[in-house]
């Protein structure tokens, strides 16, 4: 199942001054989410505190998320390993 951020929007409320605009940025967040998680598989991983604290901080540079840090470094990982 996939669920949509939070996207700030009470019930009945709308976004923009039209319902259309926030029903349109709801569908569009859970297309989104919808075709990020196929063909991914969730895995826990134990990480050393100092890891951790510099993969936050990264990420708050980047602005992309831990996870697809992660994601990312294993995908270079492999990609040197054929």
């Amino acid at each position: 199942m996939v669920f949509p951020r939070n996207l700030g929007l009470q019930a009945g409320e709308v976004e923009g001054g039209s319902e259309a605009v926030g029903v349109w940025r709801l569908h569009l967040e859970i297309s989104f989410y919808a075709a990020y998680d196929v063909g991914m598989k969730r895995t826990n991983i134990y990480l050393t505190e100092p890891s951790v604290e510099k993969l936050q901080t990264l990420s708050e540079k980047t602005g992309l998320s831990v996870a697809e840090l992660i994601r990312r470094a294993i995908d270079d990982f492999l990609k040197k390993q054929k």
